[in-house]
């Protein structure tokens, strides 16, 4: 199962939510590919100790603009980068040149530093540095754009998430805000009248927090095993919904499918999420308060396509194209199938 989660910077889906969902995201699917603002600092990560020492200076004065005497100092620096590589390329230098280099060494050096320092607190913060094996491995996939905010960026998310969509391979991540833009019959107790979303509830997990590489490892080599009914299932229900039309006609139709390919394996499946090493551990920490549900959600591509646009992680413009490439290849009201996890947290003490 390969999920697939989107989200910008200025999106509704908040960054801790964001966060939230990547930690589980990545335990339960065989990969996760993200694109948000998170990739940036994974790609900092990467490139800070050798990127060219103008970008070192410009990202230095941006993150520190804020303080006057840090920023007028790397515009100094920034003023100076061209006589320093005139100098560098001397072959005999003066007392006063070799000084010139020492000092804009350094300057450089607390510039790249300070950059590193604040990107990996940012990384440990969130516990997003424990993530770097899976991408190693290629079981996370963070994505990021070199043309973010042009349209090019917003090209490639026509495409991404009409791809999805049309081949069905993969499974889209929403987000529980779907629950405030449209109407929903939630399954096994089910409500003709609602014409939004089916919700059909899975599985509570607590918030994965505080585990170790080496811990989150072995959970997701768990819950692989746990989960291979449900994978089986699902993409038989993702196959016989393809060809059914999300409309009132055919709800009885679906909620059959449903509980023929999913609900039958929910409630073992929880117990033995519940028996899980680092999950009931975490459980035990957090109480019964403090919790994800996965859910999975049924509804018509279209749908689908207007969450991204009522999230603001879309445009209307690049939304209304997405429904168009759609229409070329698809139905946009066959159902679809997508995911997404309510979130509870805990009463503040």
């Amino acid at each position: 199962m390969k999920i697939i989660f989107y989200n910008i910077l200025y999106s509704k889906i908040k960054l801790e939510k964001e966060i939230n969902n990547i930690h589980l995201s990545l335990l339960l699917s065989d990969c996760l590919t993200l694109e948000s603002i998170i990739p940036v600092f994974y790609r900092l990560y990467n490139r800070l100790p050798f990127i060219k020492d103008e970008l070192i200076v410009d990202n230095f004065g941006i993150k520190f603009k804020h303080i006057d005497e840090a920023y007028e100092f790397s515009q100094e620096v920034k003023i100076s980068i061209p006589f320093y590589k005139r100098v560098k390329q001397k072959r005999n230098k003066s007392k006063a040149e070799l000084k010139f280099i020492d000092k804009y060494n350094k300057a450089i050096k607390m510039f790249r530093d300070e950059l590193i320092a604040q990107n990996d607190h940012f990384l440990n913060h969130f516990e997003l540095m424990a993530l770097l094996p899976f991408i190693e491995d290629k079981t996370f996939l963070p994505v990021y754009d070199e043309y973010e905010g042009d349209d090019n960026q917003e090209h490639k998310y026509i495409k991404d998430i009409a791809n999805v969509l049309i081949n069905r391979e993969n499974i889209l991540l929403l987000d529980q805000y779907i629950e405030e833009i449209f109407p929903y019959s939630k399954l096994p107790s089910f409500d003709k009248a609602s014409n939004g979303f089916i919700k059909i509830p899975l599985w509570d997990f607590p918030f994965i927090k505080g585990l170790s590489y080496l811990e989150l490892k072995y959970t997701k080599e768990e819950l692989k095993q746990i989960l291979v009914p449900f994978k089986s299932g699902l993409k038989e229900l993702s196959e016989q919904l393809s060809v059914l039309s999300y409309s009132e006609d055919n709800f009885t139709q679906i909620e059959q499918i449903v509980k023929d390919k999913i609900l039958n394996d929910i409630a073992p499946i929880q117990l033995s999420i519940n028996e899980s090493l680092y999950l009931c551990k975490l459980r035990n920490q957090q109480g019964d308060k403090s919790k994800f549900k996965l859910c999975l959600g049924i509804s018509s591509a279209e749908n689908i396509v207007s969450f991204y646009e009522k999230a603001e992680i879309l445009l209307p413009y690049v939304a209304n194209e997405t429904k168009q490439n759609l229409i070329k290849h698809m139905d946009i009201n066959t159902c679809s199938v997508f995911m997404y996890y309510e979130i509870h947290y805990p009463d503040p003490e």
